[in-house]
């Protein structure tokens, strides 16, 4: 059935592609069909967007070229550059607690809350309180189905299938990556069904992989960006990623700028960080990586 103002029709269709988002009628009608729960796994925090307006010049007051993060260890801002001039600014926190969305609900408690943690916020958003306690406050969630196809009929794509949280930016491109992927399944497919199955088979773990990548790293941007053995390992990879660029490529960098699939960026960058461990007992103290015991480690760990 499709709903439309005013009215409920039927629409008969021998192949459906259900790309209708995170709120997918055809997930929740697939899974009622195929006996199983519509999973969505709610963040216990929230986001709330605001705007760090152009300059009197109408310029950028920050760097244009840079995602700018305020990290503040349970919550933190970031700001991205649009092509006005102006910010797209996100607050992520709590819902609930004593520092939180639930707890800043007066103009008192949001002025005294950005003057403690975000003061510059003030000079970059004149009139920050009043846009906070105006604009909406979001959920955030993670959805992880079973099935995702019906025999030869039905499949989902997209949010419909992987809805995750932003904080690595894929959400767009993993639904670009189940397109690329159908279409090279299809390419090779005797019948319907054996391409969606093959199809869920590529896709499924993919999509759960990278929903488990960009919880991490909601927690590595508001907190760990500021820790001094993470930066100390950040640096280590870094260099080993510049002296074995074929074999060691950094978690981040595998799934922001090469095309390795999410399942084995997540594999590898578990590996990769028992190596970095290793390094860093000895960086810490000389300020050098050990280029000759990166390289034993790296040939007995990744080959």
């Amino acid at each position: 059935e499709v709903e439309t103002p005013g009215q409920v029709s039927k629409v008969n269709f021998d192949f459906l592609v259900g790309t209708d988002g995170a709120g997918s009628p055809v997930r929740k009608s697939l899974m009622k069909v195929s006996g199983n729960k519509d999973n969505v796994d709610w963040l216990d925090h929230s986001y709330k967007e605001l705007t760090i307006p152009p300059s009197a010049e109408g310029e950028f007051k920050l760097a244009k070229e840079a995602l700018h993060i305020w990290p503040r260890g349970e919550f933190m801002i970031i700001a991205l550059p649009n092509p006005d001039k102006s910010f797209t600014v996100t607050l992520f926190m709590p819902t609930h607690g004593p520092v939180s969305f639930e707890s800043l609900d007066t103009f008192e408690t949001v002025t005294n809350f950005f003057a403690e943690y975000f003061p510059s916020i003030e000079g970059l958003i004149p009139d920050v309180v009043k846009m906070f306690l105006s604009n909406k406050t979001g959920p955030l969630g993670t959805i992880k189905c079973y099935p995702w196809i019906y025999e030869d009929s039905v499949c989902l794509m997209g949010d419909a299938a992987h809805a995750i949280v932003p904080f690595h930016g894929q959400g767009m491109n993993c639904g670009f990556e189940d397109c690329m992927d159908f279409d090279r399944i299809l390419e090779h497919s005797s019948s319907w069904e054996g391409l969606l199955q093959e199809y869920q088979r590529a896709r499924k773990v993919n999509g759960d992989a990278i929903a488990d990548l960009a919880l991490d790293n909601y927690i590595v941007m508001r907190s760990s960006v500021r820790d001094e053995k993470f930066l100390a390992k950040k640096e280590i990879g870094f260099e080993l990623e510049r002296n074995f660029p074929e074999k060691f490529i950094p978690r981040y960098s595998r799934v922001m700028f090469h095309h390795t699939p999410y399942s084995d960026a997540l594999r590898l960058g578990s590996i990769q960080d028992k190596i970095l461990e290793e390094l860093y007992a000895n960086f810490k103290i000389t300020g050098h990586v050990d280029l000759e015991h990166a390289a034993s480690l790296i040939k007995t760990n990744l080959g």
